[in-house]
C-alpha cells in the first residue's frame, strides 16, 4: 500500500490542532479534585506525552541544526533567517536556553537519526535494560 506524504502545511496544521487539545485538557484538569487513582492516571498520562514532545523536541533541533550548519555558507538555514550560527537560531525559535538548544543536538548527535520506535526516543514505551 502506497502512503502519500502529507504536506509541511499539514504536517503544522495538526501539530497545532495536537497542541490546542492538550492545552484544553490540561487547562480542565482539577488536581486537587482527583481521586488518588486519577492522580496517578493523569501523571502518567501528562508523562507519557511529555516523553513524546522530549524526541520531537530533540528531533526537530538536530534536523535544524543540520540545516543551520555554518559549513552550508550562505544555504545555512541560520544565515537565510538572519543569524550567526544554528545555536542563535534555534534559541531564537524555541526560546529556551542557549545550554539546552547544545543539550538537545547533543544528544540528536548521539542518536544521529536512529529515533524509531524501537529506541523509544520517540516517547514509545520500551522495556528496561
Amino acid at each position: 500500500m502506497l502512503k502519500t506524504r502529507k504536506s509541511d502545511a499539514e504536517v503544522i496544521a495538526q501539530l497545532e490542532r495536537a497542541e490546542a487539545s492538550v492545552a484544553a485538557a490540561l487547562a480542565e484538569v482539577d488536581y486537587a479534585g482527583l481521586r488518588e487513582e486519577g492522580s496517578l492516571a493523569v501523571m502518567g498520562v501528562v508523562e507519557k506525552i511529555g516523553r513524546r514532545v522530549d524526541g520531537a523536541r530533540v528531533a526537530s533541533a538536530t534536523d535544524v541544526a543540520t540545516r543551520a550548519d555554518s559549513a552550508l555558507g550562505h544555504e545555512s538555514l541560520a544565515y537565510k533567517n538572519g543569524c550567526r550560527g544554528k545555536y542563535e537560531l534555534i534559541t531564537a525559535v524555541t526560546r529556551v536556553s542557549g545550554s539546552e538548544a547544545k543539550r538537545r543536538m547533543r544528544l540528536g548527535g548521539l542518536i544521529s537519526g536512529a529515533a524509531t520506535a524501537a529506541s523509544g526516543l520517540l516517547g514509545q514505551e520500551i522495556p528496561v535494560q
